[in-house]
């Protein structure tokens, strides 16, 4: 039996995600391959940004080849291209969604065309199930976390993740052997820990896990974490970077990501990394340790500078613990990113002021830092998970990006900004522009 892992197309709406995404392995395929090839099965992964494959050579492959499923990986930047391609395959292949989008959006996902099913949460055992019933012609629709045309399943436990074998490096095979890369960094993508305990408003993350029982955030050994580092440092992709895409890396575990640093030191590797976190996992010791073990970029996830703002995204700091964190970095010389909501719909002019006068202090860059909207970011998610890609309603959004980001930028490298010219700025783009995208998203989500 044949089976094909697929990640469609992105279609990114700010430069951070094209940067931090569209290049990178898809570790979530990766794991699943793993498990699969463990267990004797033929798997191909084929990550179309990564190869540059065309949607026609994509489709032509997967269609030609005698695969007999066919599993995709779905979050909000690539779900209508995903559906656009299970859609061009025939009825013979069995097409299966995962990740974000078909966790959250279950019932939407399942009733399109080409759609056979649907696995929400974790989808290592489910998919190796679904698989095994393919390959055997048993009956599938009793798969826990598996969603079919008539029901949807139950949810089985949130699993032990040391006991996952490391993931498949097939797409960094394949990136890696393109020259171009031979004198950059070359990064991989490693996991060290999955889910989040926090339960901030804006969130996705705990959505996501917290459909099922068990412990939300779980720990891999820090051995094991290691040694998977050390096997890519050493090995033939001769990795030089590593990417912790873990949700909170420190958590609420400073003793495992102590472990990990002090392994790195110890075996001598000569790595950079990067990690995400919140400002209130970061103290000097932790991270002068963590810059010795190769620590060059942290995005910080500080969302407001405004106390009341940060309550109502019931983030769980102060501003004050936003600010120590962002001088910690600082005085350690470690680059950080910072993400940012400035909006929600109830934000006001003195909240607004105070997190664009902080942000100027601390060196809020155009191509780094996402800018997001929570009314409008979490909207967007609900309208068929997709940026349209009819011309005219993605050159309007496009364009309204554009005038966004334009504006902020511009007041944000201005000296001095009235109040009256703030005001302005807030209510063109969480008023005006953004909801005239909305309403255009909304009216292409209708007609499709």
């Amino acid at each position: 039996m044949k089976i094909a892992l697929v990640t469609c197309r992105f279609i990114y709406d700010d430069y951070y995600s094209l940067a931090a995404s569209s290049i990178h392995e898809n570790l979530a395929l990766e794991y699943i391959a793993s498990l699969l090839r463990k267990n004797g099965y033929h798997v191909d992964l084929f990550n179309q940004d990564l190869e540059n494959i065309s949607d026609e050579h994509l489709t032509s492959y997967l269609t030609n080849n005698n695969y007999e499923l066919v599993g995709f990986y779905t979050n909000c930047s690539n779900t209508k291209e995903t559906l656009s391609t299970a859609k061009r395959l025939p009825s013979n292949i069995h097409k299966c969604l995962g990740g974000y989008s078909a966790t959250l959006f279950p019932q939407e996902l399942i009733a399109k065309k080409g759609v056979d099913s649907i696995i929400m949460g974790e989808g290592e055992f489910p998919f190796l199930e679904l698989a095994q019933a393919l390959k055997e012609g048993k009956d599938y629709s009793n798969i826990f976390n598996l969603v079919t045309k008539k029901k949807q399943n139950p949810m089985r436990p949130l699993i032990d993740i040391d006991e996952l074998s490391n993931p498949v490096r097939d797409e960094l095979y394949k990136k890696y052997s393109v020259k171009e890369f031979e004198d950059e960094l070359r990064w991989a993508l490693v996991s060290s820990s999955r889910g989040c305990n926090n339960n901030c408003a804006f969130c996705f993350v705990n959505r996501f896990y917290r459909i099922a029982e068990g412990q939300n955030a779980r720990y891999r050994d820090p051995i094991k974490v290691v040694n998977e580092i050390e096997e890519l440092v050493k090995g033939d992709l001769k990795i030089n970077a590593i990417w912790f895409v873990d949700e909170d890396f420190i958590g609420r575990n400073e003793e495992r990501a102590i472990l990990i640093a002090e392994e790195i030191i110890k075996r001598d590797m000569d790595i950079s990394i990067e990690i995400d976190c919140r400002p209130d996992s970061i103290n000097y010791d932790l991270f002068s340790l963590l810059k010795k073990a190769g620590l060059v970029n942290v995005f910080i996830g500080i969302e407001s500078f405004s106390q009341s703002m940060l309550n109502r995204l019931n983030k769980g700091v102060s501003v004050q613990q936003n600010i120590e964190a962002l001088n910690i970095l600082k005085s350690l010389d470690i680059n950080y990113i910072l993400g940012n909501i400035f909006f929600d719909e109830r934000t006001n002019l003195s909240e607004l002021h105070d997190s664009l006068k902080i942000c100027r202090k601390y060196n809020f860059q155009q191509l780094n830092d996402p800018i997001r909207v929570r009314k409008s970011y979490l909207t967007f998610d609900k309208i068929h998970c997709h940026i349209p890609r009819d011309k005219k309603t993605k050159k309007l959004y496009k364009k309204i990006k554009k005038e966004c980001a334009n504006l902020f930028y511009n007041f944000l490298n201005s000296g001095n900004t009235s109040d009256e010219e703030i005001l302005k700025l807030k209510n063109e783009v969480s008023e005006k522009l953004y909801q005239k995208v909305l309403k255009e998203l909304q009216k292409n989500a209708n007609k499709s």
